[in-house]
């Protein structure tokens, strides 16, 4: 996932389960809807 380092200088990403899936959250923020199974461990952040 790219980012804005500008506005994320110290990037915290979290999952919050949902129905079917879970929601990838940067700094508290709703980034993406995911399906199926994910840990924090399949998702790379680059800085842009």
């Amino acid at each position: 996932m790219v980012y804005d380092a500008a506005a994320h200088p110290d990037p915290t990403l979290t999952l919050e389960p949902g129905e079917g899936g879970a929601t990838l959250m940067l700094d508290g923020l709703p980034v993406a809807l995911v399906q199926g199974q994910l840990t924090l461990d399949a998702v790379t952040l680059l800085a842009a």
